[in-house]
């Protein structure tokens, strides 16, 4: 599959869970170069954003869906994440090339993520009270003091990604970033 097609199945699979309105804004770093993405609903195993996410808000909910992982009981839980007003976007659109190393100066220079910010608060779809939750370190190193310096409500929670054993650390990171919402 091209990599255009690649973006809009990404983009609808993401349009299909977007809240009206967005209560909070998750960003994350990229999407990941195979078919594992946040948003699709069959997805068998290395779902570790998805998964680690949900424990932290739906924790009950989760257990009937690690063992198996059903495309139904997935479905399910991003609705419930959509009916919470949570929508999580990637700073870049596509995922980062195998040969390529993310650092936030990456990042800053190859994401459009202030403009599609820009584009959203424009549409009435996020404003400067919605808070904006900045996963991987990464992330947060690139944008944090200029989204924040643009008047974004921006939490001031540094979280780790939830890999090579650092599952722990993003759900402490993720769970003290929620206490800051409203």
């Amino acid at each position: 599959m091209s990599s255009a097609k690649e973006r809009a199945r990404r983009n609808a699979a993401r349009r299909k869970y977007k809240p009206a309105p967005i209560r909070c804004l998750v960003i994350a770093e990229a999407p990941p170069s195979e078919d594992r993405y946040f948003y699709f609903e069959d997805v068998r195993d290395k779902d570790k954003l998805f998964v680690h996410t949900m424990k932290v808000l739906f924790s009950r909910q989760l257990e009937g869906y690690i063992g198996g992982r059903s495309p139904a009981k997935k479905a399910q839980l991003l609705q419930m994440f959509q009916r919470r007003g949570f929508w999580l976007i990637d700073s870049l659109e596509d995922p980062i090339p195998a040969e390529d190393t993310a650092t936030a100066r990456y990042l800053s220079q190859r994401s459009n993520l202030p403009e599609r910010l820009k584009r959203l608060k424009e549409a009435g779809d996020i404003g400067t009270t919605t808070p904006l939750i900045l996963v991987k370190a990464t992330v947060y190193d690139a944008f944090f003091s200029s989204l924040a310096a643009a008047r974004y409500r921006v939490i001031d929670e540094r979280i780790f990604f939830p890999s090579t054993s650092r599952e722990p650390e993003f759900e402490r990171g993720f769970a003290r970033a929620l206490e800051a919402l409203p």
